[in-house]
């Protein structure tokens, strides 16, 4: 079963990992560009310093897995 929730600001490091795991095609589908490490974690850094701004909405399998 699947399930969508708000990711609670301590597990944002979930969505980035999440991103890090796929390959270069997916991250272009998601951002539009090639988005390499390095940028994902720039803009999770800026993510983090701008929390206010920011809601993600995940869905999770019955393991808890993004």
């Amino acid at each position: 079963m699947i399930t969508v929730r708000f990711l609670a600001f301590l597990e944002y490091y979930k969505y980035l990992d999440f991103m890090k795991s796929q390959d270069i095609d997916t991250r272009r589908m998601y951002f539009g560009i090639a988005m390499t490490d390095e940028c994902l974690d720039s803009l999770y850094r800026s993510i983090i310093d701008h929390k206010s701004y920011h809601r993600f909405i995940v869905a999770e399998d019955a393991d808890l897995n993004v």
